[in-house]
């Protein structure tokens, strides 16, 4: 198979080929990789805030990813089971270091005249999740920031769908909560 082809397979089928030889696998991962490395990159720095620990868990995971195929396991969507595994290594990171805030890594992908402006509201909104209770700041990171659908929300975090629909609109709710004294100053 073309190495162009891979970019049409989906995700079960790029399952399968990772579990086939040494040449095919290599390059499944890599358009695994390419894929879904920065959104995976992007939820463990928004859990974390610490971006080496952030770029740590990153590594492990699709370590942990590459492990689960060689293993044959089954795998129906590859991005739901990387973030399945991100999170587990982040609820225990968290759970064992004490996390600081840090939007250092958030502030390099500004480039217009209103940076401050927006290094000023990214740290606000870094400063509202962190305030947060873990769960919703989770739910409210998995929906606004990565995208998902409330069921793979629920699935990810063992919750319903209803239960999943409270969690992203209470946290959305503090959010704006917590934001708008700040925002009203922004605003003047």
């Amino acid at each position: 198979m073309a190495q162009a082809d891979y970019h049409q397979l989906s995700d079960e089928q790029l399952t399968a080929v990772l579990c086939g030889g040494r040449r095919e696998r290599e390059v499944a991962f890599g358009e695994v990789y390419q894929r879904y490395s920065s959104r995976v990159m992007a939820y463990c720095r928004c859990m974390l805030n610490n971006a080496e620990q952030a770029e740590d868990i990153f590594q492990e995971t699709f370590l942990r990813f590459f492990k689960a195929c060689q293993q044959k396991e089954r795998i129906r969507s590859i991005l739901g089971f990387l973030l399945g595994i991100a999170r587990n290594l982040c609820l225990n990171a968290r759970r064992d270091r004490k996390v600081t805030v840090s939007i250092d890594e958030v502030e390099l992908l500004l480039h217009d005249h209103d940076q401050y402006e927006k290094r000023e509201l990214l740290g606000l909104i870094s400063m509202a999740l962190e305030l947060l209770e873990l769960p919703y700041r989770e739910a409210f990171v998995l929906r606004k920031i990565e995208g998902l659908s409330m069921r793979e929300i629920a699935e990810l975090c063992g919750i319903s769908v209803e239960g999943a629909k409270t969690r992203v609109q209470r946290a959305r709710l503090k959010v704006l909560d917590i934001l708008q004294p700040y925002l009203k100053d922004l605003c003047n």
